[in-house]
């Protein structure tokens, strides 16, 4: 369950906009055209989610927990950088470089295998 609380200070009254302290209707393009695509830009690495452990600043990652052999996926293309079992603590781990500063690493897995 989720709980969304605002005051009416920060609700706009109905000519006015989210976007900026202009009236709504200057926030439009009128007479034009505009198309817009949507992609999805990330997936869940497993088929069903349940989080073990969140995000923190002693952890700065999520576990998730999955039954014992379950595929794991990328969370989006990119190029494995190592793959193989770490001694640092993640056990068989695969890490992988999504290109624009995005990186994922996927730890304590079952086994690797190989491409």
């Amino acid at each position: 369950m989720a709980l969304m609380f605002a005051t009416t200070s920060f609700i706009p009254s109905q000519n006015q906009s989210l976007l900026s302290n202009k009236d709504k209707e200057d926030n439009f393009t009128k007479e034009a055209e505009i198309s817009l695509l949507t992609t999805k830009i990330a997936q869940y690495p497993l088929k069903e989610i349940q989080i073990s452990q969140s995000f923190s600043s002693f952890h700065p990652g999520v576990d998730l927990v999955a039954p014992y052999g379950d595929p794991v996926k990328p969370i989006r293309p990119g190029v494995v950088q190592e793959a193989g079992f770490s001694p640092l603590g993640y056990g068989n781990m695969v890490y992988v470089d999504h290109g624009d500063g995005i990186t994922s690493l996927y730890g304590h897995l079952s086994c690797v295998l190989p491409l």
